[in-house]
C-alpha cells in the first residue's frame, strides 16, 4: 500500500545515525555540507591555525628565558669583573699603608740602642721591615669567570698578609718602645746623678767668685735641689738637661769654660 505524504512532517538530521536503505523513513536528506551523516574525525582548518600559535607561544616563552638567563650571567660576570678589581685596588692600598707604616717604624727607632739592649727584638725588626711587592694582577672583561675569581682570591689573599704584618708592626712598635724608654729612663738617671755631682763642685768652685752674672749660681743650686728632690723618672733626663745648660753658663761667665 503506497504511503500518503505527510506535509507537516520534517525531517531531522540526527548526527551519527547510519543510513538505511530499508528505513522507509529515510529519505536521504542532504543539508548540503558534505556530511554522510557518519562519525566526523577530521580536523577543521582552525585546527592548524591554534597549533601555529601554540608553538610560536612556546618559541616566545623560550626566547625570553634564554635572555633572561644570559642576562643573568652577564650581570654575574660583570660583578666578578668589579669584585676582582676591587680586590686589587685593596691589596695596593694596603701595600701602601705598609710601606708607610715601615717608614715611620725605621725614623722612630734606634736600632743600636735597641740591639744593645734586646738583640731578639732587634732580629724582629729586620724581618718586619721587609715589605713583599703587590702581585701584578689585571682583572679583562675578557677573562672567564673560573679566571676572575681565582684572581680576586689571590689579591685578597694578599692583602690579608700586608694586615696582618701592619699588626706585628703594631705589637712590635709597643713592645720596642716600652724598652727604649725604660733604657733611656735609666741613662737619664745615670746622668742626672753624674750632673748633680758635677754641679755640686762646680758650685763649691765658684763660691767666692765674682760672676759676670751673679744670678747664675743661683739658678744653678735652686735647680740643683730641684734634680735631687725629683723622683719622676720621666723628668730625669729634662733635669739633666737644665743643669748640662746652667753649668755651661757658669763656667762662661766665671772664665772656667777651658776647665770641666
Amino acid at each position: 500500500m503506497a504511503r500518503r505524504f505527510d506535509p507537516q512532517w520534517r525531517p531531522t538530521f540526527a548526527p551519527g545515525r547510519d543510513d538505511d536503505p530499508d528505513d522507509p523513513d529515510d529519505i536521504g536528506w542532504d543539508d548540503g555540507s558534505g556530511y554522510d551523516g557518519g562519525p566526523r574525525h577530521g580536523r577543521g582548518p582552525r585546527s592548524g591555525v591554534v597549533i601555529l600559535g601554540v608553538c610560536a607561544l612556546v618559541t616566545a616563552v623560550v626566547s625570553v628565558g634564554l635572555t633572561v638567563a644570559e642576562s643573568r650571567l652577564s650581570v654575574k660576570h660583570n660583578g666578578l669583573v668589579s669584585d676582582c678589581s676591587d680586590a686589587v685596588v685593596g691589596m695596593d692600598t694596603e701595600h701602601d699603608r705598609l710601606e708607610a707604616r715601615v717608614e715611620r717604624m725605621n725614623a722612630m727607632l734606634d736600632m743600636p740602642t735597641l740591639r744593645q739592649s734586646n738583640p731578639s727584638l732587634a732580629d724582629t725588626y729586620a724581618e718586619l721591615r721587609r715589605v713583599a711587592d703587590p702581585l701584578d694582577i689585571s682583572c679583562p672583561t675578557d677573562a672567564d669567570n673560573d679566571t676572575l675569581t681565582e684572581r680576586a682570591v689571590k689579591a685578597s689573599r694578599r692583602t690579608s698578609a700586608y694586615r696582618r704584618q701592619i699588626k706585628r708592626i703594631e705589637r712590635f712598635e709597643q713592645a720596642a718602645s716600652d724598652l727604649l724608654d725604660s733604657s733611656q729612663q735609666e741613662d737619664d738617671a745615670t746622668r742626672l746623678e753624674e750632673d748633680i755631682s758635677q754641679a755640686q763642685d762646680l758650685l763649691d768652685r765658684t763660691q767666692d767668685m765674682e760672676l759676670k752674672v751673679p744670678y747664675l749660681r743661683t739658678r744653678l743650686s735652686d735647680s740643683l735641689d730641684q734634680a735631687r728632690s725629683s723622683t719622676d723618672s720621666d723628668d730625669k733626663g729634662r733635669m739633666a738637661d737644665l743643669l748640662e745648660d746652667l753649668m755651661g753658663q757658669v763656667r762662661e761667665s766665671a772664665d772656667l769654660t777651658d776647665q770641666q
